[in-house]
C-alpha cells in the first residue's frame, strides 16, 4: 500500500501504458474524454481518507496535453514522459487520479495513460478505451 508504516508500503497502485496510433484529433479526443468522466463517476473520485472515496458530482474541463515531436527527439522524449507518469504517486485527495498526454511524431500519435489502480478494473478499463474510440 500507499502507507509508509508497511513493510513495502510507500508504493502507489497505479499503472502507465502508452497506445501507438495513426495521428490523433485532440480536441476531439479531449471531447470524448471530458464525455466520458461525465458520465462515469469512477472518473471523477478522490479519496478524503484511507477508508473514504467520494466521486465529485462535477469535474472541471480536463485538458489533454499534446507535443510534437521530431523523430530525432522521439526516444529522449518518450523517456521523459515514461519517468513521468510510469512511477508517479498521485495525491489521491486531488482529481484527476489519472493522466491522459499525447505525442505527435511524423505520421502517428502516442497516446500515453496514466492511472491510479482504484479507477478500474480489467473489465471497466476495456470499456473506458472501447467507449474512448
Amino acid at each position: 500500500g500507499r502507507l509508509s508504516g508497511i513493510t513495502l508500503g510507500n508504493v502507489a497502485a497505479h499503472s502507465y501504458f502508452e497506445l501507438e496510433c495513426p495521428p490523433l484529433d485532440v480536441p476531439r479526443l479531449t471531447a470524448a474524454v471530458n464525455a466520458l468522466i461525465a458520465r462515469h463517476d469512477m472518473l471523477r473520485i478522490v479519496v478524503d481518507s484511507p477508508s473514504t472515496q467520494r466521486v465529485c458530482r462535477t469535474a472541471d474541463a480536463y485538458p489533454i496535453h499534446s507535443d510534437i515531436v521530431a523523430e530525432a527527439d522521439l526516444a529522449d522524449h518518450l523517456a521523459h514522459v515514461r519517468a513521468e507518469l510510469s512511477h508517479c504517486k498521485t495525491d489521491l485527495t486531488v482529481w484527476p487520479l489519472f493522466e491522459l498526454r499525447v505525442t505527435h511524431c511524423g505520421d502517428r500519435s502516442i497516446l500515453h495513460f496514466g492511472y491510479e489502480l482504484l479507477l478500474f478494473d480489467i473489465g471497466s478499463l476495456f470499456c473506458f478505451l472501447s467507449e474512448l474510440t
